[in-house]
């Protein structure tokens, strides 16, 4: 699936390991896996959070990264697991980071 409009090169996809682990995006630019992603409402439930990262830790171990995101609702920090770092981000700061905002404004003055 095509994620980028401005890059052709950049697509997203869904991975899942042999035991069950899962992963809810992989960005790929050709054919090297950029960034991963995990996508938790909320992160303070302990099972959940540890169902989460250890999925993303297995990726970023697999793919050669250093870093994973878990995109949430409501909660930014930022955790080092073994060689890496697990960034948390909320859903409204993620979205002004990719400037989504700014896009849908555009988009509703052509309406």
């Amino acid at each position: 699936m095509k994620m980028s409009k401005s890059d052709p090169n950049i697509e997203l996809y869904y991975w899942r390991d042999p035991t069950g682990k899962e992963v809810d995006f992989i960005v790929k630019k050709g054919l090297k896996v950029k960034q991963l992603i995990q996508v938790c409402w909320d992160v303070g439930d302990w099972n959940t959070k540890k169902g989460e990262l250890k999925s993303l830790v297995k990726a970023m171990t697999e793919f050669k990264l250093r870093q994973g995101f878990v995109i949430t609702a409501d909660y930014d920090g930022e955790e080092r697991i073994n060689n890496g770092t697990i960034k948390f981000i909320s859903l409204y700061r993620w979205l002004l980071s990719h400037n989504v905002e700014g896009r849908l404004r555009q988009k509703q003055k052509l309406l």
